[in-house]
């Protein structure tokens, strides 16, 4: 069993209701996919409820490593998980280790995202709507999907990503990728120097404007 507590931490005077928040459970290691799914008929569920008070839980946790992250961020952007903290030490990078018994965690969700906001643009300076724009962070933690933040460009090429924990990204806008490509190293490559690199602090607003690289010619 994992359980533990959430402490909403916000920019604003008005009261979080940690209650509509919902945590997801997400393997650290591809051998412990067969345990990333929805394992139902052990009784174990990747999604967790935090409950009014912040407390939260995951039941029949099968043996593996893990990470948390917050699910459908989409509801709420502009948060991130700021630290998560368990046997008196941070797991928030490392991920943390489920081998029988209980773990316990204490976690905190902060409202103060960077966000990066700008225009896409072709060579010849014309915005570029519906790219694909994608904030990648730094390499240690490019294994973890949850740190990645990804949007379209508007029909004027304008876009926004919300809620970027601290630290250093490379932000690229894409005319068409192949599903979630950008998660691969080796798709990363291929485009290195075609990036803008931005340093995001807690709070912060920055404004960027982005190059689209145009679709390889073997793509739809």
């Amino acid at each position: 069993m994992i359980r533990g507590h959430l402490r909403m931490e916000s920019s604003s005077s008005v009261r979080i209701d940690p209650s509509r928040m919902f945590l997801l459970l997400d393997s650290a290691a591809e051998e412990d996919e067969a345990a990333n799914g929805s394992n139902l008929a052990d009784g174990f569920s990747t999604l967790a409820h935090v409950n009014l008070d912040g407390s939260f839980e995951w039941k029949n946790v099968p043996v593996g490593r893990y990470t948390v992250e917050i699910s459908d961020a989409s509801e709420m952007p502009e948060w991130f998980l700021k630290s998560i903290s368990g046997g008196g030490r941070d797991v928030l990078q490392s991920g943390l280790s489920v081998n029988g018994g209980t773990v316990t965690l204490d976690m905190v969700a902060s409202d103060r995202g960077a966000t990066a906001e700008g225009i896409a643009t072709d060579a010849k300076d014309q915005p570029v709507a519906d790219s694909l724009v994608v904030a990648v962070p730094e390499t240690n933690f490019r294994n973890r999907p949850e740190r990645y933040r990804k949007t379209n460009s508007d029909q004027s090429g304008r876009f926004i990503l919300r809620g970027l924990p601290p630290g250093d990204y490379t932000l690229f806008a894409w005319e068409s990728v192949e599903g979630e490509a950008y998660l691969n190293p080796e798709f990363l490559k291929m485009y290195e120097g075609q990036g803008k690199a931005l340093h995001a602090n807690e709070g912060e607003r920055a404004t960027v404007q982005l190059r689209v690289i145009p679709a390889s010619p073997d793509e739809p």
